[in-house]
C-alpha cells in the first residue's frame, strides 16, 4: 500500500472525512455493498468494479476496514471466505454520497467534466 512520505496532519473534521471517502475506489465500494444489501465477498466486489487492480481493490477495502465503514468477517472453512459489509458507520456515509452525487450531478460543467462512472444511482440506497 502506498504511504506517503510525509504524511499531511488532519486538522479539521472536514479533513478526516475527506480522507476517510476519498480516493478513486473508495466510494465506488461503499455504494456497491449498500446496493447490494448483502455480505460481499472479494470477487463479487471485484466483478462489480470496472478498471480496478486487486492491489487497488485490496488497499481501499483495507482502509475501509480501518476506518469503521466496512466489516471484514473471516470465516474458517476450506476453502476460506472472506465477506464485507457495511457497519452502521458506514451506512452513515451512504447519504453523503448521494449529496455529493447529486450536487456534481447537476453541477459540474461539461467541459469540466471527465465522464467518470456514476456512483450508482440506480440501486436505491434508502432502507
Amino acid at each position: 500500500m502506498y504511504q506517503k512520505k510525509n504524511p499531511v496532519p488532519i486538522r479539521s473534521p472536514i479533513d478526516k472525512g475527506l480522507a476517510m471517502l476519498g480516493g478513486k475506489w473508495k466510494g465506488r465500494i461503499l455504494c456497491v455493498l449498500a446496493c447490494r444489501k448483502t455480505p460481499q465477498r472479494y470477487g463479487q466486489l471485484r466483478q462489480e468494479m470496472v478498471n480496478v487492480t486487486d492491489t487497488a481493490l485490496s488497499d481501499a477495502l483495507r482502509e475501509l476496514v480501518r476506518d469503521g465503514l466496512v466489516e471484514r468477517c473471516q470465516y474458517n472453512e476450506v476453502p476460506p471466505r472472506v465477506e464485507y459489509r457495511l457497519t452502521a458507520y458506514g451506512q452513515r456515509a451512504i447519504p453523503l454520497l448521494l449529496a455529493i452525487a447529486d450536487w456534481a450531478d447537476g453541477t459540474i460543467p461539461s467541459e469540466l467534466a471527465r465522464g467518470e462512472m456514476p456512483l450508482c444511482l440506480e440501486c436505491s440506497f434508502q432502507n
